[in-house]
């Protein structure tokens, strides 16, 4: 009987120590998965971190569009002293060839911030008709009408739209800033 007594102890610890075991190896995940990682959907994070970051790029975006306008009104302040310079008979010195290569920069600025990109440039599909001006002068002119026209564009966009307009125009300008600056 004492034999009996043994062998159900036994199983009986041995049932315990397997169920214990089986529970712990229930918590360890298998090999082949990966660890958990933290989802990417935008609702998984708490609503005040969702709601910061849409504050944060609503601010942002409002930011760059009034940098585009100021650009834009530089490029037609720097056309409109370069146009008065020329028409007054002056001479283009090195401090204006500065300002023609400066208002290339602008406008390539942005021309990239509204998603324009050099294709337009050189595709005749895209391109809007111009022809080369005959003069200097009438170079000058036509840039600053042109970039004035580039800043009534941009002054009619939102920081929701993107201007193809807008995109065409400065393509014409920077067309002009580099056939102004061959010409020199």
């Amino acid at each position: 009987m004492m034999g009996h007594f043994r062998s159900i102890k036994f199983l009986l610890v041995f049932a315990v120590v397997l169920f214990a075991a089986s529970a712990s190896l229930a918590q360890i995940p298998p090999m082949g998965d990966p660890s958990p990682v933290p989802s990417r959907d935008p609702f998984s994070q708490p609503r005040n971190i969702r709601e910061s970051l849409a504050k944060f790029k609503a601010e942002k975006s409002k930011k760059e569009h009034a940098e585009l306008l100021k650009r834009g009104e530089e490029a037609v302040e720097l056309s409109e002293q370069l146009k008065l310079t020329v028409e007054s008979g002056g001479q283009l010195s090195a401090s204006d060839l500065e300002k023609l290569e400066s208002l290339e920069k602008i406008v390539t600025r942005i021309r990239k911030d509204l998603g324009g990109n050099d294709k337009g440039m050189d595709d005749p599909d895209e391109a809007v008709e111009e022809k080369d001006p005959n003069s200097i002068q009438e170079g000058f002119r036509n840039l600053w009408a042109v970039t004035v026209e580039l800043g009534k564009e941009l002054k009619k966009t939102s920081r929701f739209t993107v201007s193809a307009v807008a995109i065409q125009t400065s393509n014409s300008v920077l067309r002009l800033v580099k056939f102004l600056r061959l010409r020199k």
